[in-house]
C-alpha cells in the first residue's frame, strides 16, 4: 500500500523520541516489481525531537523520498527488483547524525542515501568503514565533499555560495551581505569554498562568520547589513524566519538572495520576500520540465499533503538519482552492497534528475577539488506573486574550477 510505515521494534507509527529516532518505511507499490528488493538507508534532518513523531510530520525531503520509492516501484524497480527505503531522522548534529547512520547498518541496507542533513561527515565514516557506499543529493562538509568513500550528486551549500558569487557580479553587485544560520560545516565550506568564489569575482562579502563563532541573529544582521551592500545572501537550515523577522527591523531594502531551505510558508508569506531569489540544486521551478512534471505527479499521488517547493524536491531526486545511476549497471538484477560503490563511480553523463538537461559524472572529474561531487548544477529562481519562475542556471563546477 502506497505510503505504508512501519517502525523498528514498534507495533505503532509514531517515532518514540530517541537521540537519533529511526522508521523502517517498507517498500512501496512494489507489486511490479516483485524480485528481492535493494535496500537503501536514508538519512534525513528534522527538528528537535521531544514527543512521539507521527508519520505525517517527518521532514519533507523523508516523505518525498518515500514518494519517489513508490514511484520507481511502480515502474519496475531495478530490473524487477523493488526499492525499500529504510529510514532515520536526526536532529542535524554530528552526533545524532553518526547515531543514525548506526541505527541504519542495524537495517542492513545495500547503500546509505543521505537528503537534507548537514552534518554527514560522521555518518560518511560509519557507512564507510561499514564498507558501504554513501551518497547524498547535496552536502556542506568537506569530507562529503572530496572523500573518495562519498558521491554527492549536486554541489548543494557550495553551489549556492559559488552561484550566488556569479549572480552577483552578473548583476553588478559589489558588495553582498552574508546570514549563514547553518551548522558548522557549511560555515567552513564558506571559508573554503565560497569566499574565494566571491573574491576571485571582485566582490566583498559583508559580515561572513568564521566557523568557531556562533552568533545571535540580531547581531549577525546588523554584521550582514552594515553600511551599503547590494544584495543579502540568506542560508538558513532552521531560522529563516527569525532572520527575515531580524532584517525587516533593519534599514536594508535592497534585493534577497536566499536557499531553498528557506522556502517555507512563513516565510513565503511575508511580503518582503515577494520578489526575491532562490538558489536550489533542481529546476523544480521549472513546470514544463519532464523531470518536474513527473515529481509533482508523484507527490499528488504519494504525499499529497506535502508542498513541493523548497527542499521537499531534493528528497525526490536523491531516490531518482540514485536509481538513474543503478540502472547504468551491467547487470542490474544481481547489484548488492559490494557492486553498488563501483557502479556509482562508473556513472558518466547520467541525466540529472530535475537538472533540465544538465547530467552528472561520478568519477571524480566534475570538480577539481571536491572530488565526491558530481555535477555542478545550480538554479536561481524567483518567488514573485505567489509564482515561481526560473531566472538562470549555473554550473558552480566552472566557478570554483575557474583559475
Amino acid at each position: 500500500m502506497a505510503g505504508s510505515l512501519a517502525i523498528a521494534g514498534c507495533t505503532n507509527t509514531d517515532v518514540t523520541a530517541r537521540s537519533a529516532p529511526s522508521t523502517y518505511l517498507a517498500a512501496t507499490d512494489a507489486s511490479a516489481a516483485p524480485g528481492s528488493p535493494i535496500r537503501i538507508g536514508w538519512l534525513d534532518a528534522g527538528a528537535s525531537l521531544t514527543t512521539a513523531l507521527p508519520a505525517g510530520t517527518l521532514p519533507a525531503p523523508t516523505r518525498a523520498a518515500q514518494a519517489a520509492v513508490a514511484y520507481v516501484n511502480s515502474m519496475g524497480g531495478i530490473a524487477g527488483r523493488p526499492l525499500e527505503l529504510i529510514a532515520c531522522v536526526s536532529h542535524d548534529t554530528d552526533r545524532s547524525t553518526s547515531d543514525c547512520a548506526s541505527r541504519l547498518l542495524d537495517g542492513k541496507p545495500d547503500v546509505v542515501l543521505k537528503g537534507v542533513d548537514s552534518h554527514g561527515s560522521g555518518a560518511l565514516g560509519v557507512v564507510a568503514g561499514a564498507g558501504l557506499s554513501y551518497a547524498s543529493v547535496q552536502a556542506a562538509s568537506t569530507p562529503e565533499l572530496t572523500s573518495r568513500d562519498s558521491v554527492v550528486f549536486t554541489p548543494g551549500t557550495v553551489g549556492y555560495f559559488a552561484a550566488a558569487a556569479q549572480f552577483a557580479a552578473d548583476n553588478g553587485w559589489k558588495r553582498v551581505g552574508l546570514l549563514l544560520a547553518e551548522p558548522a560545516p557549511a560555515a567552513q565550506s564558506f571559508q573554503a569554498f565560497g569566499l574565494p568564489a566571491f573574491q576571485r569575482l571582485g566582490i566583498t562579502v559583508v559580515g561572513a562568520p568564521k566557523p568557531s563563532e556562533p552568533t545571535r541573529v540580531a547581531d549577525m544582521v546588523t554584521a550582514a547589513t552594515g553600511g551599503s551592500i547590494d544584495a543579502l545572501l540568506v542560508l538558513g537550515s532552521n531560522g529563516c524566519a527569525d532572520l527575515l523577522k531580524a532584517v525587516k527591523k533593519s534599514s536594508y531594502q535592497g534585493p534577497l538572495l536566499l536557499s531553498a531551505s528557506c522556502a517555507l510558508p512563513d516565510v513565503l508569506a511575508d511580503r518582503r520576500v515577494d520578489g526575491a531569489y532562490f538558489l536550489s540544486p533542481d529546476v523544480s521551478a521549472d513546470a514544463n520540465d519532464p523531470d518536474t512534471a513527473a515529481y509533482r505527479e508523484a507527490m499528488a499521488k504519494y504525499a499529497p499533503d506535502v508542498p513541493t517547493y523548497g527542499v521537499t524536491a531534493q528528497g525526490f531526486s536523491a531516490v531518482m538519482d540514485l536509481y538513474r545511476a543503478l540502472l547504468t549497471a551491467p547487470v542490474p538484477s544481481i547489484l548488492d552492497g559490494a557492486s553498488l560503490t563501483a557502479t556509482l563511480r562508473r556513472a558518466r553523463n547520467v541525466p540529472l534528475f530535475m537538472g533540465g538537461g544538465a547530467t552528472y559524472t561520478c568519477d571524480g572529474s566534475r570538480l577539481k577539488v571536491l572530488s565526491a561531487v558530481c555535477s555542478g548544477l545550480t538554479v536561481i529562481s524567483r518567488y514573485q506573486a505567489g509564482q515561481w519562475q526560473m531566472v538562470h542556471t549555473y554550473d558552480a563546477g566552472q566557478i570554483i574550477n575557474a583559475e
